[in-house]
């Protein structure tokens, strides 16, 4: 997996290969090499200009900005030496590695020194035996006598030979994500991650692509991040997260990990990713699990008693969850609120359901006693109105804010937390960060037992380090296992137990199958290609994607009022992923159940029973 030859390190993943030199430029990557070359030395070239280099090549080149009192410098780094190493033990979240076997992951580590301002700059590559992904961060070690600021601390910096890249983002607007492609054929490009997600149905992460060749990066990080590409002969990328943090004499800072990956096409680059933080971030005895079919109640308003009533009806559809959202962490700690969710999740339980909550604990309401009792402890910004910010950058906002959560989950005993995030998240402190991190990992060590996901801003890959999560869905309600809790009717509660009857067998396609995108629409497939759901939307034609060629499917449309399932055709996996098959007329979201035929004696094909 990662082996010297010569004066090479070369990393092989399942489908990619890195080649390092021994002064961390990389000399090749891309598709896994399988035929041993007897030296790679010949990448290098021969230090002339047009030395006939056809391979991609990249470097890495540190972009550390740091500053004295007497101002900002990059420091001059020269490469020092290289060495396999054990993956280092970061502040920040992490991947990490469940196997205990001796080459489940390694690490290399590049050691680069600026003798002049006394820093020594350490960068670890490190990768599983079981994904394409490597990991990259880096350690500023400050050896010399004053302490100094860092400024800009990149996780990832390669440099890509050739031109004809473009620059992919991507961003959620109205439930649906964009993608942007830009040529990065000149100047710089700057994509602010501090508004997007890692989920199911939307990644945080960047890419450079041209035909046949996608580089995918991402950041592990809460915050904000960015990413730039500076283009030319060559295409160069960086990678960070915003740094403006005091580092004294004989400390050492963590940069975020960052998250590399190569694949011929857009769709197995994000498989990757999606793949690695499921098995490599997310955290707890949930892991892996599958999702619980979830009851949503907003409870901005005093809960009713129509709410106690429908908990029955709701269990007997089926649900497994019924969670309580929309209120503000306040209203936990008040008694009588207190109380009547206490009642709410005794009610729940005694039905065979389990309860939750979500709500965003940072934020205190100014006029709740938690806030009248340690104004101090928060940010002097304002969240929103009438709220305000723990300010987790300090020691004891962090022991408060796990004091009073660690109450209030144990009151209401709890099997389930969205932990949301409603406030703006720019400009906070250095180590606001690192504060969240350590709260949420002593919440999750003390309720052990409690699935806690990450919603809405908290979606992104860093919580999920510590945040179990599960991947968002396609906006169905049966599609991504949550209703809202609105009064049923005995008519409206027979449907619904079709629709989560649904959910339930299909669960495990949805989460654990691979997402292919296609114009209008989204398909899961399942890994041993049997099954397969498709979203359309506002599509009188499709084209399918990741079916099995040779295979004949029986194409089903899914009713969605109430979950019934229609034969409509049968056709093979190659004209459905070349042909245009017709929808009918466009409708605002067409659900398809595909599943391989089976053959009767009499030569007939048969869907396989729904």
């Amino acid at each position: 997996m990662l082996r010297r030859k010569g004066n090479v390190y070369k990393i092989d993943t399942p489908k990619t290969t890195l080649i390092f030199g021994t002064d961390a430029e990389v000399l090749y990557y891309g598709k896994r090499l399988n035929v041993p070359v007897p030296d790679y030395g010949f990448l290098r070239g021969d230090g002339k200009e047009n030395n006939g280099r056809t391979l991609s090549s990249f470097t890495f080149a540190p972009e550390v900005v740091c500053s004295f009192s007497d101002g900002s410098f990059f420091p001059r780094f020269s490469s020092f030496r290289a060495k396999l190493s054990d993956k280092p033990l970061s502040p920040q979240p992490s991947s990490y590695s469940d196997s205990d076997g001796k080459n489940a992951s390694q690490t290399l580590c590049f050691e680069f020194a600026d003798e002049t301002a006394k820093l020594k700059l350490f960068v670890y590559y490190t990768v599983f035996d079981d994904s394409d992904v490597i990991c990259v961060s880096s350690r500023l070690l400050n050896g010399g006598k004053k302490e100094l600021r860092i400024k800009k601390f990149p996780s990832l910096c390669l440099e890509m030979y050739g031109k004809d890249f473009s620059f992919v983002t991507f961003e959620e607007r109205e439930e649906k994500t964009c993608r942007h492609s830009a040529p990065a054929s000149g100047g710089c490009l700057l994509s602010n991650g501090g508004t997007e997600y890692s989920s199911r149905a939307f990644s945080s992460c960047v890419l450079l692509e041209k035909t046949g060749h996608v580089y995918a990066f991402d950041l592990v990080t809460a915050g904000p991040f960015g990413e730039t590409v500076e283009t030319g002969n060559a295409a160069r990328i960086s990678v960070f997260a915003p740094s403006d943090k005091p580092l004294a004499p004989g400390e050492s800072a963590f940069s975020a990990e960052a998250l590399m990956t190569y694949a011929e096409t857009e769709e197995e680059a994000k498989e990757a990713l999606r793949s690695f933080s499921e098995k490599h971030l997310a955290r707890g005895k949930k892991k892996g699990k599958l999702r619980p079919a979830t009851v949503r109640l907003c409870g901005k308003k005093e809960i009713s008693e129509d709410a106690f009533l429908s908990v029955g009806k709701w269990a007997a559809a089926g649900a497994e969850l019924f969670v309580l959202e929309g209120i503000a962490f306040e209203e936990l700690l008040r008694p009588n609120t207190a109380e009547r969710i206490s009642a709410l999740s005794e009610t729940v339980r005694k039905a065979g359901m389990k309860f939750g909550v979500e709500f965003a604990p940072e934020i205190l309401d100014t006029s709740g006693e938690a806030y009248a009792k340690h104004p101090e402890l928060t940010l002097k910004s304002v969240a929103r109105e009438g709220e305000r910010r723990l300010n987790l950058a300090d020691l004891r906002a962090q022991k408060y804010l796990v004091r009073i959560l660690s109450a209030a989950l144990s009151g209401i005993k709890v099997s389930y937390v969205g932990w949301t995030d409603e406030g703006s998240a720019r400009e906070l402190p250095a180590g606001y960060w690192e504060g969240l991190y350590s709260v949420m990992e002593k919440i999750t060590e003390r309720f052990s037992s409690v699935l806690f996901e990450g919603r809405k801003k908290r979606r992104n890959l860093a919580v999920r380090c510590f945040l179990p999560g599960f991947e968002d869905l396609p906006a169905v309600s049966f599609l991504s296992g949550e209703w809202a809790a609105e009064a049923l009717s005995d008519e409206n509660a027979a449907l619904k137990k079709k629709e989560i009857s649904f959910y339930k067998r299909n669960a495990s396609l949805l989460r654990c199958g691979r997402e292919y995108c296609t114009e209008g629409g989204r398909i899961f497939v399942s890994p041993n290609r049997q099954t397969a759901v498709a979203i359309f939307e506002n599509a009188a034609r499709a084209t399918f994607k990741g079916l099995d060629e040779a295979a004949v499917y029986s194409v089903n449309q899914i009713d969605r009022s109430c979950c019934s399932v229609k034969e409509m055709f049968f056709c093979t996996g190659e004209l459905l992923m070349n042909g245009s098959i017709p929808l009918g007329l466009p409708q605002e979201k067409e659900i398809l159940l595909l599943r391989k035929a089976q053959r009767e004696k009499n030569g007939q094909k048969t869907g396989i029973p729904y």
